[in-house]
């Protein structure tokens, strides 16, 4: 697991950790960036290829300390309530590898995320007051230019079921009653509602590449 975090996020976790020369940027790729809401720091994860994204406010120094664990499980929980558990692998068995951003593109996505998390976290009087579980459910639906407008909740469903697929070809004996137990077969995967947070969707225009990292 490739953990591609920005400079301000290297800064605190310390530039020595981030692996020189980098790895090769990849489809499978995360990126980490640290944020601020007052004095309080916060946590922004993001899946290179769906841009399945993951906020996580009040983070402390300790758990920057232990990173691999802190990104397993928030990784597991916001999964685990969107039904898509394992969709990436199994993140607790990959070692973990941090390396410097690379991808401008994902990083101007995430400046838009970054910010429209402010304005949650703002418009409900801080964090102490506004909803962590809402807030990560809106995130993964919005829908962004650079991935054709599709929500990453969709793009994350559609990645499952290919790896589903794969494993069912590749499994001895495979054939046409195994992929028939599979349940939905690509292109009838279910993806949850997302009129529940129509209200708090925005379209993020991610050509736009901000120049901060």
């Amino acid at each position: 697991m490739i953990l591609r975090c920005t400079k301000k996020l290297l800064a605190v976790l310390g530039a020595g950790h981030a692996a020189e020369p980098g790895p090769t940027p990849a489809a499978e790729d995360w990126y980490a960036s640290l944020l601020w809401s007052g004095r309080r720091k916060c946590l922004l994860l993001t899946h290179a290829t769906t841009l399945f994204s993951i906020f996580e406010a009040d983070v402390h120094a300790g758990d920057l300390r232990v990173i691999h664990r802190m990104v397993t499980e928030l990784g597991e929980r916001e999964l685990r309530r969107e039904s898509l558990p394992a969709t990436f692998g199994n993140l607790r068995s990959q070692e973990l590898i941090l390396a410097k951003a690379a991808d401008r593109s994902v990083l101007g996505c995430m400046n838009d995320m970054a910010f429209l998390c402010e304005v949650a976290i703002s418009d409900a009087g801080g964090l102490a007051h506004f909803e962590l579980g809402e807030l990560n459910h809106a995130l993964h639906r919005n829908i962004n230019s650079s991935r054709g407008y599709r929500p990453p909740v969709e793009l994350a469903a559609q990645q499952l079921e290919r790896e589903q697929s794969s494993r069912t070809r590749n499994r001895p004996g495979a054939g046409a009653t195994a992929n028939s137990a599979l349940g939905p077969q690509p292109g009838q995967h279910h993806v949850p509602s997302l009129n529940g947070c129509a209200g708090r969707v925005r379209v993020l225009r991610c050509h736009r590449v901000r120049q901060r990292s």
